[in-house]
Parts: C-alpha cells; sequence; structure tokens
C-alpha cells in the first residue's frame, strides 16, 4: 500500500485541482500525481519498500543540508520516485552480479550512502564534502575524502556510480577519463535533463542565497550547475574519455511529457 505521506498528498492534490483551475499549484499538482502514478506502479517492489519515507528524508537533509522537520512531503514523493527509478536502472543493466558480496563499488559525491544500502555494499564512497564524509564513516562506510581528480588508489571498481554529480564539475570528460580508468565493468551516471540544447550556467547564478562576492560564489560552485547536457551532447563528452553507451533512459518524473533526468550506463571503449 502507499504510505501516509503518500495518501496525504493525493487529497491536497485532489482539493488543488477542485480549488484551483488554472494556477501554478495546478501544475505542481499534475507533477505529483505523475509522481505517484508512477510509485503506485512500483509498490510491490524491493526497491519502494526499502526507500520508507524515513530514509528518504533523511537522505534530504543530509544532500541539502537543512533540518529533516523542513522536507515537505512532495520532497520526499519526489526523491522517492528517482531513487527507485535508479536502482531498477541499474538492477536492470548490471551484469547480473550487482548484489554479489564480492563485487566492488565506488560510488562519487554520495550523501548518505542510501544507494550503497540498497544493494548491501559497505561499498567505497567519495566526497569532497566534510559532513557527508564523516556521516558516511560513522555509518560504517569506507569514505575517502578527496577531489577525484586528486584521487590516487593501486585498485579498480566493479561498478562506479556517479548520480546528479557530473552537471556541478567544470571539467566532465576529464572526470569521465578518471572514471573509466577506475572502473572494471560499468560506470552507472544520472544526470539533469533540461532539454535537447545543452546549457551552460555562468559562476554565481544562483548566488542570491549567499553574499555577493567572488569568493562566496567560488566557494559555493559545486552546490551549483556548471554543465546541463543534451543527450547528443552528453554523448559526444563521453567519446572523448573512451567510454560507450550501454544503455539510457530517459525519467519522466514531472510531466509525461517532460523528461527530468537521464539516466546512462557506460562501459570503458576496451
Amino acid at each position: 500500500m502507499l504510505t501516509q505521506t503518500t495518501s496525504r498528498l493525493i487529497e491536497k492534490i485532489r482539493t488543488i485541482i477542485l480549488k484551483q483551475p488554472n494556477s501554478k499549484e495546478r501544475k505542481r499538482a499534475a507533477r505529483n500525481t505523475a509522481l505517484i502514478n508512477y510509485l503506485k506502479s512500483v509498490e510491490n517492489t524491493s526497491e519502494y519498500k526499502f526507500f520508507d519515507d524515513q530514509k528518504v528524508k533523511r537522505h534530504i537533509s543530509i544532500m541539502d543540508e537543512y533540518d529533516e522537520a523542513k522536507v515537505i512531503e512532495s520532497d520526499i514523493i519526489m526523491m522517492k520516485s528517482r531513487l527507485c527509478r535508479t536502482v531498477e536502472f541499474i538492477i536492470k543493466h548490471s551484469q547480473n552480479d550487482i548484489f554479489d558480496k564480492d563485487s566492488s563499488v565506488l560510488e562519487i559525491g554520495d550523501a548518505s550512502g542510501i544507494i550503497l544500502n540498497f544493494f548491501n555494499k559497505s561499498g567505497t564512497s567519495l566526497n569532497i564534502d566534510e559532513k557527508s564524509h564523516k556521516m558516511l564513516l560513522e555509518n560504517g562506510f569506507d569514505s575517502i575524502l578527496s577531489d577525484i581528480m586528486d584521487l590516487k588508489l593501486d585498485r579498480k571498481f566493479d561498478y562506479i556510480f556517479a548520480f546528479q554529480v557530473l552537471e556541478h564539475v567544470q571539467n566532465p570528460i576529464a572526470i569521465l577519463n578518471k572514471l573509466r580508468q577506475l572502473v572494471n565493468k560499468m560506470i552507472f551516471i544520472s544526470i539533469p535533463h533540461k532539454g535537447l540544447i545543452t546549457r551552460i550556467r555562468p559562476l554565481g547564478y544562483k548566488n542570491n542565497q549567499y553574499n555577493k562576492t567572488v569568493e562566496d560564489m567560488v566557494k559555493f560552485a559545486y552546490h551549483y550547475h556548471v554543465f546541463e547536457f543534451s543527450p547528443d551532447d552528453f554523448r559526444s563528452v563521453f567519446s572523448h574519455a573512451q567510454l560507450i553507451e550501454a544503455a539510457y533512459e530517459e525519467c519522466y518524473n514531472f510531466y509525461p511529457h517532460d523528461p527530468r533526468f537521464q539516466l546512462w550506463a557506460l562501459k570503458p571503449l576496451s
């Protein structure tokens, strides 16, 4: 059955649609209806049962650095849908051993370990955020505090996860090259889908949340996007890292005809 959070949101959506037929709230209601319809379709799966409201709320609060009490119901629905779609994709396109205890996983930019936990992996997590690094260590993960370009390891990993990471970096080709050097089998990636034209965001495009100084814009730059790739342009980008496409999906998590993030499975060229 759908959770109490989902049920409450359904009632709110019905009220909004009846009372405000032409409002922005109605558009948000349409988005949430699409999300809920997807979650209904997977409510009997292991991933839906694993990503309960409390786990998802905690993940959001760690990722976005605010108190759990501030996480609203629609955020939970949206994130739960994204997590379910992501692990569905990994299971579908991994080489049948993702759950094996001996298969190794490196996750880049991991905030809470929630996906590694789903696959029952202690795993290795790489992060530049000290708070997330400490929390992952406390929760039993092998966490490394480092920029990936400074990372020096004498081992490879069967799988690498990089979810909602590459849009935040200044040199995605260099990062992808580094990931290729570290992977044995497959790299799973998610990035935003903003349309058929790639966007390049200027430094400080959301700096209104902080003091408008160059120092602050640079300090908080990793919170925001640099590149938002179209699917075709991202194919060109990873080709320069000698990676090839194993699978691709557009995830329609907002409106039925408006894909909002892309899922990729990439393999080394040789």
